[in-house]
């Protein structure tokens, strides 16, 4: 069996490939900076146990979903990472429980820069989710 953390990663994953305009489908844990734009890529960041009982244990899965734009000038870019920004919650926030996966999607931080390293600006944000779900306790494959 799969564990629930995975269905819920992949769920996030199929997603965020809603998202429009992505040169690629979004990335999970890439190891290199994006080479073509607009990028998504998740991390996982691991989970925190909320609470636990004989049959059942609560979880809180943390995701950081990044997000790298580019534009001609640091006013377009910042505008195309707002856009992007909206268009990931929007995406995420269809069906904020993945279709009975998880109890509850929530949107954390969101930590934004814009930069002019080149001809063109770059920008990159990096937003947090939080997602809470449940599992047998001792089993993390079954509800």
């Amino acid at each position: 069996m799969t564990a629930r953390r995975e269905l819920i990663i992949q769920g996030v994953l199929a997603a965020l490939a809603a998202v429009p305009g992505l040169a690629l489908p979004p990335l999970r844990q890439p190891n290199a900076d994006p080479t073509s734009y607009p990028a998504l890529k998740i991390d996982d960041l691991g989970h925190t146990k909320l609470e636990s009982d004989a049959t059942h244990s609560l979880y809180r899965l943390r995701l950081m979903v990044s997000g790298y734009v580019q534009g001609g000038t640091e006013a377009a870019t910042d505008a195309a990472l707002n856009e992007l920004y909206g268009d990931v919650v929007r995406a995420v926030m269809v069906d904020p429980q993945l279709g009975g996966l998880c109890d509850l999607i929530d949107e954390g931080d969101l930590e934004r820069e814009v930069s002019a390293l080149s001809s063109r600006s770059t920008g990159a944000m990096d937003l947090m989710l939080f997602i809470e779900f449940r599992t047998r306790t001792h089993n993390p494959d079954l509800i």
